[in-house]
Formats: structure tokens, C-alpha cells, sequence
């Protein structure tokens, strides 16, 4: 494989991994949760992206087969962690079909005795 399409590849790889950390900023500035929730799928997706790319590397010969069940290891660690927070972020929140979304009450505690 040439050099250039070497790089090219690994550049690929950067790029998909740094954009999982940015979706989910991205989403948490947006300050609604619906926003949020689609960034964190957006995440996911990134990082679907970024195994297909280790995938083209490992068949291109610049990742071992131990290398890449590492990485896949990690990546679907990464997506469980991903899948459960955009549940407990949709749970935390009542979205209306508006797009709108409060807080979620809580279970009641007891009040104090006076």
C-alpha cells in the first residue's frame, strides 16, 4: 500500500475517533435533551465508523489480528457505554413531541420533621 493512502487511512481513523468526544459536547451544548440524545446516536455512529476503518486497516496489513480484537474490545465497551447513556439521558427527561423537555421528578422524599 502506498504511503499516501497509508496516511490517508490512519487520518480517516482520527478522525472518526475525536469526532465521538465532540458529538457528545456538541449535544450537551445544545441544552435540550432530544438534541442530546440524537448527538449520542450520532456518537455511535462515529464509532461503527471508526471500526469499519480498523477493519480496511487490518485487511490492508497495518493492523495485527491481535491489535485489532483489541480495539474491537474497547470499541464495544465504548458502545455499551454510549447505548446506556442515551437511555438514562432519555429517561431523565420527558421529551414532548414539541421537542420540548423538563426534568423528571424524582421519587418524593419525606420531609423533614419540623
Amino acid at each position: 500500500m502506498p504511503a499516501e493512502e497509508r496516511y490517508g487511512l490512519t487520518a480517516q481513523i482520527r478522525r472518526a475517533a475525536a469526532s465521538l468526544p465532540a458529538n457528545i459536547a456538541e449535544g450537551f451544548g445544545r441544552w435540550n435533551s432530544r438534541e442530546f440524545s440524537g448527538f449520542l446516536s450520532i456518537a455511535n455512529g462515529s464509532l461503527r465508523e471508526l471500526e469499519t476503518h480498523l477493519v480496511i486497516a487490518f485487511r490492508v496489513g497495518i493492523l495485527s489480528g491481535p491489535e485489532l480484537e483489541e480495539l474491537f474490545s474497547k470499541i464495544d465497551e465504548l458502545a455499551r457505554m454510549l447505548y446506556s447513556f442515551r437511555l438514562k439521558v432519555n429517561s431523565l427527561f420527558k421529551i414532548t413531541s414539541a421537542g420540548c423537555a423538563s426534568i423528571s421528578p424524582g421519587p418524593k422524599t419525606p420531609s423533614a420533621p419540623k
